[in-house]
Formats: structure tokens, C-alpha cells, sequence
């Protein structure tokens, strides 16, 4: 186990649970890339919420957020390549409507 994930154990699961949660509004990054944390929380966020069932719906802004990133930087896959020529449109979300290039 990671040495940060043993520092927030807790004896019992119970512990851990709540140390969890006491830490939700930390506002600490391990980089001042914001978007590309909000990206992870959204994206792994999905990650595990489906297998089990639980539906988690964004903020409209966190999802643009992100996207707007995703469209303009290579992260942690080439999206910004990937991307490159593609045209966006969103039903939700008006001010998405945008080429990406």
C-alpha cells in the first residue's frame, strides 16, 4: 500500500471512511493543472460509480471544463490529437458548440 494511503487508515474500515470524508474539501493538488484534476475526478469518478450501479452527473461547468481542456492539451492520452478536425455538439450544453482544432 502506498505510504499516503496508509497515513489515512484508519484501525477500522469505519475510520478510513471518515477520513475520506473529512477530506472532501481539502482544495490541495498535486499540480496547479486544475482541469486536468477535475478531469481525473470526473473521468475515474465514472470509473467507479457505474460497476456498482450508482449514476454521478457532473456540473454542466465541470464538464465543460474539462472538455475545453481535453480539446487543447495532450494529458494523459493524445486528446487534443485526437480531437484535431473533429466538430462537437452538445444537446445540454449551448456554449459547447464549438469546433475543435
Amino acid at each position: 500500500m502506498l505510504a499516503c494511503c496508509r497515513d489515512s487508515r484508519g484501525a477500522p474500515p469505519e475510520e478510513t471512511l471518515a477520513n475520506f470524508r473529512d477530506s472532501t474539501t481539502l482544495t490541495i493538488a498535486p499540480t496547479k493543472d486544475y482541469p486536468a484534476c477535475l478531469g481525473e475526478v470526473i473521468v475515474h469518478g465514472q470509473d467507479i460509480a457505474e460497476p456498482r450501479g450508482l449514476t454521478l452527473v457532473p456540473e454542466r461547468a465541470a464538464r465543460l471544463e474539462v472538455a475545453r481542456y481535453f480539446a487543447q492539451k495532450d494529458f494523459a492520452v493524445n486528446s487534443r490529437t485526437l480531437v484535431n478536425g473533429l466538430s462537437l455538439e452538445s444537446e445540454d450544453a449551448e456554449e459547447l458548440r464549438h469546433r475543435m482544432s
